[in-house]
C-alpha cells in the first residue's frame, strides 16, 4: 500500500470493433483515462483501502458503450 501512488484506467473508442484473436493498441483506447484516482494513504469515497483482504476499492463512472469493450487499468506504483 504504501508505495502506490495512484490507479488510471482507460476505456476503448466507442467505435472500437472486438475481434477474437486481434491484439489491442493504444489507438483503440480513449487518448485520456475515464477514471484517475490519486492514493495519499487515506481512504476516501472514491478510493478505499482493504488493508485485512490486501486490495483496494474503487468507484469510478464507467462510460456507456455499446457491445463488447475493454478496459485498461494501471496502478501506479
Amino acid at each position: 500500500f504504501s508505495d502506490t501512488d495512484q490507479f488510471r484506467y482507460w476505456i476503448t473508442k466507442p467505435d472500437f470493433k472486438y475481434q477474437v484473436g486481434k491484439p489491442l493498441s493504444w489507438s483503440d483506447f480513449e487518448s485520456t483515462p475515464f477514471c484517475e484516482i490519486k492514493w495519499n494513504g487515506q481512504s476516501t469515497s472514491t478510493l478505499q483501502a482493504d488493508y485485512a483482504a490486501n486490495k483496494f476499492k474503487m468507484l469510478c463512472n464507467v462510460p456507456a458503450r455499446q457491445g463488447r469493450h475493454v478496459v485498461y487499468g494501471e496502478w501506479g506504483r
